[in-house]
């Protein structure tokens, strides 16, 4: 046996301590996690020169290939995955990262905290699971990596499927005391989890319930480890604990399967026992017996201990195979084999490493895969190759097995449909080139080549070259190899490209002079004042960029829409040139002042409230469908007694279907597929789109117009500068809302300059306003008063974690529908600004109480669709939380009464915003039927919708 303990292997300046270390499924590397300079550190290094003196020795040779410092606190545990393509990490951060290779980057940035040192490999983070409440302490991959099993000061256990991060299959709950250690069962069929609350507990994988709880050889322990890692031996049999106690004396307890029995410990640590590795090789050993000698195999284990000593074990040996004291100075914490099985490391918390190479010889010779799965079957029946989930499903409803098979179909059929829909929609394949395989080139032009050529003024232009790079599939990083990597260059490689010049081609500059009467591209949000005026077409407001010489531009602005309402906005309008583009939907951008032509007659509180006025261009065209457009011709004819404004609707640009005069300036306009609306300084004209007959007499505005909005059920909404909101019905000429104040939105606000951002009228005719503050509210007729629906900025909201899975922007994808009330509203505050989370204990109330407003705003704002939507998230969320108390609530209340028996509830409606109850509540059992934890509340409540549904 070999002993090294490289000095070069540390994490900074002495005393920081290394918590964790685990090395490469291939060999090649080894990662360490612990504490950094001023943050958690997990750091990647190379393997051969531990494992060779003559590699050490060489300068060129990198002995780290990587530093991550991206973890806010120390890292606790680090883990490969058994494929070695990803590496997790976890700390007092309350984060779990796992880490992806990446073949770009390598060798060209430095370590932070390194002295200026390169990392030779680039990793970058794939993905940060945020779920505990508290510090993860350990974590583990199941076999074939299906799940990721994290543990944390919380007392619970989070396992994470691999294949879906960041998403959750179940958090397991019964530990009373922090969770230390976590390892998997080589079989997959059991997760053991260690705690200071002096327990070991097994838990089934099929249904995440515990299979055994064991206190006994841990009555009496003491708290006093920093860490606590059992581990299963290679064939299933043993699972070896840490610290237990044998007649007040330290002990790693050995507990088989058979049973689950404890009468067998690992003794002789003078302190508690820490953590505890079995290698993954199973040997072939000869084991002496009365009549004859047998083969037979064994596994090795190493324990490490707070004694700052480390034993190594066999099962066919009653004594420990080796035992090395005072290696290190303070306890270890942590300990891993290599893929062969003869090499070993540990690390400890004076912040040191060591390694240790045993032989043939001193172990045993590794038994072969095809041997070793042989054992499995014949000990388990089932291949060690096979890569299953809850093979052994124990499923007490057939109703259950019947759900997730329909479940399972309806997704094979939407596979096949877009298998079918991408094989017929174009005769044309199109490369992408982020999904492009690294075999296939794509070559647009030549890749060696560059044109040059001169522009009139004399300037170069060179044109640019395509280049694809071989796409960063994250696949598992190859044995590292020095021969292969360049770690130092005193210059820079000198290019191949050919530059060929061109002297027969004359380019004119596309430069915009500085007296040109041409606008500039408008896209920030932020406009400055006089800049923009808002103008509303076909329901939706958009903004169309005027400047200070708009006045002398005869170009006229083309606006393209089609007749129905859009109340989903998306994208933000283009505006270049003089011309407006309207896409499919829009988002309403307003200016921070008003415009000047109009400012004397605003009043005092208007100024406060920040609101715009409306003002068109002398000429405005509007196209509309088939050819017919509307035309507003501003100040265009002068008569004797001043300037008329003509409103015309033409078709083909030369018919003439009908035409309006008015004598003053038209501010804005708004169309649905029945009426036009124009609003003037002091007037609301509503007018038929196929006459252009007036509808009723002019309406007039107690100030000066600043929003106009017109959905496709005819509510139009207008408000005005002084802060006064009303919506008329169209098709009945009767007012629903009329000067509804929102003054104090604005006022109650804490400091700070405050703006509306959008104001449109939902298709119910509820009035709905979006403030800067990323606020959003309506109007309730009920109350006589504004209800706040969305707050962004309430802590609330803030440290809610569903709002990154399930967004406003979610319902649209899922849905598809474009009517969406609360998803117009909350688009606006969500697509704002940065929404860090932050875990805390919180956490879990706060997502369900954010998830039970969003419910509450659908009811406020009539939206049928998004609150069943909402719910079903709702309802995966209390799944994924294990929450049958808050389960069978909303059951409850979905179910109603069932017998005649029961006494019936009032006030319970069989609907709600149109939906049936029951056809809600089959949905949601639908989602619970893929979750065995809660089979017994699915049977009991399934079984009594079937009756219901017979009842009636």
């Amino acid at each position: 046996m070999k002993i090294f303990k490289p000095a070069w292997v540390n994490h900074g300046n002495e005393g920081m301590g290394i918590f964790s270390i685990d090395i490469h499924p291939d060999g090649s590397r080894f990662a360490t996690g612990g504490q950094g300079e001023d943050s958690g550190r997990v750091t990647i290094w190379n393997m051969a020169p531990i494992t060779a003196e003559k590699v050490e020795k060489d300068e060129k040779v990198p002995k780290m290939l990587c530093q991550l410092d991206n973890h806010l606190a120390c890292v606790n545990s680090v883990r490969w995955s058994f494929s070695g393509r990803y590496l997790a990490s976890g700390g007092d951060d309350k984060l779990v990262m796992v880490w992806s290779f990446s073949k770009y980057a390598g060798g060209s940035n430095p370590a932070f905290g390194s002295g200026g040192k390169m990392n030779a490999e680039s990793w970058r983070c794939i993905s940060t699971l945020r779920g505990h409440n508290g510090d993860v302490l350990d974590l583990a991959w199941s076999p074939h990596d299906v799940w990721l099993a994290t543990c944390s000061v919380d007392n619970t256990i989070i396992i994470w499927d691999a294949d879906k991060l960041p998403q959750m299959v179940t958090i397991l709950k019964g530990h009373t005391g922090l969770v230390k250690g976590v390892t998997w069962d080589p079989v997959g069929k059991y997760l053991s989890s260690q705690s200071d609350d002096k327990s070991l507990r097994i838990w089934r994988t099929i249904d995440w319930q515990q299979e055994a709880v064991i206190e006994e050889p841990f009555k009496e322990c003491s708290g006093t480890t920093l860490c606590l890692r059992p581990s299963w031996s290679p064939d299933g049999q043993y699972l070896v604990s840490a610290h237990a106690m044998n007649n007040g004396g330290p002990t790693a307890q050995i507990i088989e399967r058979d049973g689950w029995k404890s009468d067998m410990d690992y003794v002789g640590h003078r302190k508690a026992v820490t953590c505890v590795r079995f290698s993954s090789v199973m040997v072939k050993k000869l084991v002496e017996s009365s009549k004859k000698s047998q083969q037979a195999y064994a596994c090795a284990c190493a324990v490490g201990s707070r004694d700052k000593s480390v034993s190594v074990w066999l099962t066919s040996l009653k004594r420990p195979l080796v035992v090395i004291q005072d290696l290190f100075a303070a306890p270890v914490l942590d300990i891993t084999w290599s893929s062969s099985g003869l090499s070993l490391m540990a690390c400890s918390l004076d912040g040191t490493v060591a390694y240790f190479e045993f032989t043939e010889k001193e172990l045993g010779k590794a038994m072969s895969l095809e041997d070793k799965n042989a054992a499995f079957e014949k000990i388990y029946g089932t291949s060690l190759l096979n890569k299953q989930r809850n093979s052994s499903l124990i499923i007490e409803n057939p109703e259950i097995l019947a759900a997730i098979e329909n479940r399972t179909s309806k997704k094979g059929d939407t596979a096949q449909v877009n298998n079918s829909a991408s094989e017929h929609t174009s005769e044309k394949p199109q490369v992408s080139i982020s999904n492009c395989n690294a075999s296939a080139s794509v070559k647009l032009i030549p890749t060696n080549k560059q044109i040059e050529t001169r522009t009139s003024d004399g300037r170069r232009r060179i044109t640019p070259i395509f280049i694809p790079a071989a796409p960063d599939t994250g696949e598992a990083p190859a044995p590292f190899c020095s021969d292969n990597v360049q770690f130092s260059s005193s210059s820079e490689a000198k290019s191949k490209i050919i530059v060929e010049k061109r002297e027969d081609i004359v380019v004119k500059p596309n430069v915009t002079p500085s007296n040109s009467n041409s606008e500039p591209l408008v896209e920030n949000t932020n406009v400055p004042p006089n800049k923009l005026t808002t103008y509303s077409s076909i329901g939706v407001t958009l903004s169309v960029n005027v400047g200070k010489q708009a006045s002398k531009r005869p170009a006229e602005k083309i606006v393209r829409g089609s007749l129905t309402n859009i109340l989903t906005p998306m994208k933000k309008p283009k505006f270049m040139h003089g011309k407006t583009t309207m896409p499919d939907s829009l988002t309403a951008t307003v200016p921070h002042q008003q415009s000047s032509k109009f400012s004397s007659a605003i009043s005092e509180n208007s100024k406060s409230l920040n609101l715009p006025s409306l003002e068109l261009q002398p000429f405005e065209r509007i196209e509309i469908s088939n050819g017919q457009e509307l035309r507003i011709k501003n100040d265009f004819s002068p008569s004797l007694y001043g300037a008329i404004t003509v409103v015309q609707m033409q078709k083909d640009n030369d018919n003439v279907i009908w035409e309006q005069a008015f004598g003053s300036p038209v501010c804005g306009c708004v169309i649905n597929s029945k009426y036009v609306a124009l609003a003037f300084s002091d007037t609301l004209h509503l007018l038929s789109i196929k006459t252009g007959m007036h509808i009723i007499s002019p309406i007039v505005l107690k100030a000066l117009p600043s929003y106009i909005h017109l959905n496709s059920k005819s509510f139009l909404l207008y408000l005005v500068s002084t802060g006064h909101l009303s919506v008329i019905c169209v098709d009945t000429l009767k007012t629903t809302l009329s000067d509804i104040s929102i003054f104090h939105l604005f006022h109650q606000q804490n400091g700070g300059e405050v703006s509306l951002r959008n104001c449109t009228v939902s298709e119910k005719g509820v009035p709905m306003i979006v403030l800067s503050t990323l606020q959003s509210y309506v109007y309730s007729s009920d109350f006589h008063s504004w209800l706040l629906v969305s707050n962004n900025r309430d802590a609330m909201v803030r440290n809610s974690i569903h709002q990154t899975r399930n967004d406003p922007s979610a319902v649209l994808k899922a849905t598809g529908e474009r009517n969406l009330p609360l998803h117009a509203l909350q688009h606006h505050n969500f697509s704002s600004g940065s929404m860090l989370v932050r875990s805390s204990e919180l956490t879990p109330m706060c997502t369900f109480a954010f998830l039970e407003r969003q419910l509450i705003a659908c009811k406020t704002l009539e939206s049928s669709i998004e609150y069943k939507f909402w719910l079903l998230a709702t309802v995966r969320y209390l799944l994924q939380q294990g929450d049958e108390r808050k389960l069978r609530i909303i059951f409850e209340d979905l179910l109603g009464p069932t017998h005649s028996g029961v006494k019936v509830k009032s006030s319970w409606e069989p609907t709600v915003l149109g939906l049936s109850k029951h056809e809600l509540l089959r949905s949601a059992l639908n989602e619970a039927a893929s979750s065995l934890q809660v089979q017994r509340l699915y049977t009991e409540f399934s079984d009594q919708l079937n009756s219901a549904t017979m009842d009636l």
